[in-house]
């Protein structure tokens, strides 16, 4: 499909739908419209038959209305507070439960509701909404009393939800939705006072339709296969660790070797593919994780028992990142699904810096709290069936690291999460944040140097 956009001024609705698009019938179409284009050149396009009524070569919105409806369906991402025209119309105190009514083309004042909003520009479909509103009879009181309802709840909560905090947990690939870890994970959160609210299995396909991961690990996949090392820039506390788990020099020095890559770049330097690559990276005994998303490995003739690929290796490498695709085509397998897990805690008892490191356990498992997950899992792994213990790539499971991480990742993860009914983003919303702010927030920009996320 195609997102399109023009002047209002210089052409209406009514233009683009009758001179640009064409008549619904090809054979009516402007000569110059695309419809009238495809029926006059229809086989030197290739088409195998003539276009017709019900075969007419595009799908045009009627109007700016039924644009943000397939908007919403059609663009990943896409929510009412965002969108153009959605803004517009919250903006001028058209309610969200009824527009959302609208999204399903009932009949107002006895026609659907596209028809009184056809051939109508963003202006016009506003100014005709308004008093729309007005026929909707006992559908207008139950929103009404909805909206009421909804006022109480949230002022007699209040008190009780200023002070709940909640998150996204999934677990990792290599745990395999093992029910005895389940178990043992809700368990341990448990005996931290962290309630478990929800546990849902997300299936591969989902993930992969819903482009999930490519989403939640971004910045992985950037300095895996876009961002050249030269581009990585360290700081002084990354190239301490740098320099502590290889012994050797310092980032700038590997960098003017020639022996450093991302993931894309070892692959074309090695001749291997991704899946091969992640073997060797997992046999390769000197690793590091520099912060959330970039990880070293370093990569030699032990890492591999295949004859070529020692040979290419007889120099070792620096590899960034060396296992993002083999990580992203587990998580988005039909055959695979991830267990997720909103949690809830009380804030006056449990802190984020302490939910982190103390429930969840410290990013490498070795160093983690023997009670939190990551650290119990890690010393009983083979009594839950894991093939081996956990690493500082494969740990287990991931969490959010801030409340404004925890409100990004519910709406990625959980299917029909909506700011404005999270607990987080409503509240974000009632200090007049605006919904655009929060969204791009919500990409993790770097601000001052650093990303978003890491600010919180």
């Amino acid at each position: 499909y195609l997102l399109i956009e023009w002047n209002v001024e210089q052409l209406t609705w009514t233009d683009i739908s009758t001179h640009i698009i064409g008549d619904s019938d090809p054979q009516r179409a402007a000569p110059s419209s695309i419809r009238g284009i495809f029926m006059a050149e229809w086989e030197a396009l290739g088409l195998t038959a003539q276009p017709s009524r019900e075969q007419n070569c595009v799908h045009f919105s009627s109007s700016a209305f039924e644009a943000m409806t397939e908007r919403l369906v059609l663009c990943k991402g896409a929510i009412l507070f965002t969108d153009s025209l959605g803004a517009k119309l919250l903006s001028n105190n058209i309610p969200a439960m009824a527009i959302q009514n609208w999204l399903s083309n009932p009949i107002v004042d006895g026609r659907p509701l596209l028809e009184h909003m056809r051939g109508k520009d963003s202006d016009q479909c506003v100014e005709a909404a308004a008093p729309l509103i007005s026929f909707s009879g006992a559908k207008r009181v139950q929103l009404q009393t909805m909206l009421k309802n909804k006022t109480n709840l949230t002022s007699n909560a209040q008190k009780r939800d200023s002070s709940i905090e909640n998150c996204l947990v999934y677990m990792k690939p290599h745990l395999a939705s093992s029910a005895r870890v389940v178990e043992h994970i809700i368990t341990t959160l448990a005996a931290h006072n962290v309630k478990v609210v929800a546990h849902t299995k997300v299936s591969g396909g989902e993930l992969r339709s819903r482009k999930v991961i490519e989403t939640q690990y971004a910045a992985t996949m950037t300095l895996a296969s876009v961002t050249d090392p030269h581009d990585m820039v360290l700081s002084l506390a990354e190239e301490k660790a740098f320099r502590a788990a290889f012994e050797t020099q310092p980032w700038e020095a590997a960098l003017h070797s020639g022996r450093t890559f991302n993931e894309a770049q070892a692959c074309a330097h090695l001749g291997t593919t991704p899946a091969v690559l992640y073997e060797m990276w997992e046999q390769a005994t000197a690793k590091v994780r520099l912060r959330k998303g970039f990880y070293v490995a370093k990569l030699d003739r032990n890492c591999t028992a295949d004859a070529f690929m020692k040979k290419r290796l007889l120099n070792p490498i620096f590899v960034v990142n060396g296992f993002y695709r083999a990580l992203e085509s587990h998580y988005t397998d039909t055959a695979n699904t991830t267990d997720c897990f909103i949690c809830e805690w009380n804030e006056a008892e449990l802190s984020w810096h302490s939910f982190l490191h103390d429930v969840i356990g410290e990013a490498d498992p070795a160093l983690a709290a023997p009670n939190s997950v990551r650290g119990s899992i890690y010393a009983q792994w083979e009594a839950l069936g894991l093939p081996g213990p956990p690493t500082v790539t494969h740990n287990c499971v991931h969490t959010s690291s801030s409340a404004f991480e925890g409100l990004v990742e519910r709406l990625r993860w959980k299917k029909g999460s909506m700011l404005f009914t999270d607990l987080f983003g409503s509240r974000l919303l009632s200090v007049r944040l605006k919904s655009a702010e929060i969204n791009d927030w919500a990409k993790n920009p770097v601000i001052d140097g650093k990303p978003l996320f890491e600010h919180l």
